[in-house]
């Protein structure tokens, strides 16, 4: 099934191409201003996951349930994504809030915390190198900086490195050998 989901500062609506509602979520909630919905299928009941406001983790499940559950209060201007980080087959709750990076576990363990010199404020940027690597992109525009947190919360090696804008990873050649970063800078180039 297609799903449109948008949210206003009252509710969230889950639509289908048409826009008839497809699904009524049964309780409200504010969801986050800088996160989206993540359609989760790894379990036998697929669900839809954010935050709200507070920086609790919010699934919506196919017939209206709303399930919230609290780790910490995050401010509202938190970021939020739901990835695989430490390739173990479930999927992690990642937070930026501020300066600091924490990722849980879905039994709310924490994976890991790491804590910037700088405020942090577009977001997430997740990188997927395969079978057994995740790492987190972040940008410090006061700092003029990139940052790469491999899946062990720890500075992947040679950064920061210089840049402002959000950053792919990737090959130039079709039988590279090397990865090549490609960043925007404050001076208008492209740094490689």
């Amino acid at each position: 099934k297609d799903y449109i989901i948008f949210s206003d500062q009252i509710k969230s609506y889950f639509l289908d191409r048409k826009g008839n509602e497809r699904l009524k979520p049964k309780k409200y909630f504010l969801a986050s201003k800088n996160n989206k919905f993540i359609l989760d299928q790894s379990n036998s009941v697929s669900r839809f996951v954010t935050t709200d406001t507070a920086g609790n983790i919010v699934s919506v499940y196919p017939d209206g349930d709303i399930e919230i559950t609290a780790i910490k209060n995050f401010s509202s201007n938190h970021f939020f994504d739901f990835q695989d980080i430490d390739k173990d087959g479930r999927k992690d709750y990642i937070f930026l809030d501020n300066n600091n990076l924490e990722i849980f576990s879905q039994n709310l363990k924490k994976l890991f915390n790491f804590e910037f010199n700088t405020k942090l404020k577009y977001g997430l940027y997740i990188y997927d190198f395969g079978q057994s690597e995740m790492k987190i992109g972040l940008i410090s525009e006061e700092m003029k900086e990139i940052y790469l947190i491999d899946s062990n919360g720890q500075l992947y090696k040679g950064f920061p490195l210089k840049g402002i804008t959000p950053f792919s990873i990737g090959f130039l050649k079709k039988k590279g050998e090397k990865f090549n970063l490609i960043v925007g800078s404050d001076d208008n180039f492209l740094y490689n």
